[in-house]
């Protein structure tokens, strides 16, 4: 390493070996991979906004496969799994929990002209 030392009236330049100290120090880690958390921020405000409108929809409008059938309501631990696809939308798989993951609800989530949220409701079929 050249280190250089600069006086008023002239400039000298000096070597410096490295120690046995710096050669033993621990190399810097890579830095890790940051996600974008914007990104991920919306994912899961989609993912909820889904949920919250399953648990709202009457039992008539959701698969059979959603419903628990002694109490007519949401059966437990509903999975829903968003992939970004364009600028603000999202293709969401919603899955009961003891279905196969190929079967699912599929929804598309994109924001409307005027800011509002527009779902898209593909049915339930195998993906």
């Amino acid at each position: 390493m050249v280190t250089l030392t600069q006086t008023a009236s002239s400039v000298t330049a000096s070597t410096v070996l490295p120690t046995a100290a710096a050669s033993t120090r621990a190399r810097k880690a890579p830095p890790a991979l940051k996600l974008p958390t914007k990104a991920l921020a919306a994912k899961g405000a989609v993912e909820r906004k889904i949920v919250s409108l399953i648990l709202v929809a009457p039992a008539g409008k959701l698969p059979r496969a959603f419903l628990d059938p002694t109490t007519g309501l949401v059966k437990n631990n509903v999975q829903v799994v968003c992939k970004k696809k364009k600028h603000l939308s999202f293709l969401c798989a919603v899955r009961p929990p003891s279905s196969s993951a190929r079967k699912a609800l599929f929804v598309r989530y994109r924001k409307g002209k005027n800011g509002r949220d527009v779902f898209t409701w593909y049915g339930y079929r195998r993906s």
